[in-house]
């Protein structure tokens, strides 16, 4: 039977846009995290009240936050929605009505061990459509490092023969 085989605790990269132009993020600080959660409606019988008898699957959620620091301008181009880089100016502009899915793009997770970037497949989670958005609170005081917090929200794909599939953990060579 598989191991899970990613380490119990570490820090990781993060590969935005793995299998196309790939931008590898190891500069952040703070819990790099992935949260997904199934949503569940509940079946009642007038007989038993409150309580249910039974429960639906009813989708979900997933999202992944990575707490970015010390990183370059072209790097937060590549993963801001609705940015522009001219020279040494990054402009920031609000998006409004665009869909995310068409523009989703691949994010792979790596651990890392000893400074080394994990080359082994099966200690990989790779998240198949995953879009950034921003959420961005920068602070300015004499004791904490600054933090560019973004977002991604991971959608189920809905390419033929792949349906639904949101991520794998270990990822096939």
């Amino acid at each position: 039977m598989p191991k899970f085989s990613f380490q119990d605790v570490g820090p990781c990269a993060a590969v935005w846009d793995y299998g196309g132009t790939p931008v590898i993020f190891r500069s952040y600080l703070g819990k790099f995290s992935f949260k997904h959660e199934d949503s569940v409606s509940p079946v009642h019988e007038e007989e038993y009240g409150d309580l249910a008898v039974d429960a639906v699957f009813a989708g979900g959620t997933a999202e992944l936050a990575l707490p970015i620091i010390r990183t370059s301008l072209e790097k937060l181009e590549d993963i801001l929605p609705g940015s522009s880089l001219l020279g040494d100016v990054l402009s920031v502009f609000n998006k409004c009505g665009s869909a995310m899915y068409e523009d989703a793009k691949q994010l792979c997770i790596k651990p890392i061990k000893d400074n080394v970037v994990s080359v082994d497949p099966k200690e990989w989670i790779l998240f198949y459509k995953v879009h950034p958005f921003k959420s961005i609170d920068l602070g300015y005081d004499r004791k904490e490092q600054r933090v560019i917090l973004v977002k991604f929200r991971v959608f189920p794909m809905q390419e033929s023969g792949f349906e639904g599939k949101m991520y794998d953990i270990g990822v096939a060579t």
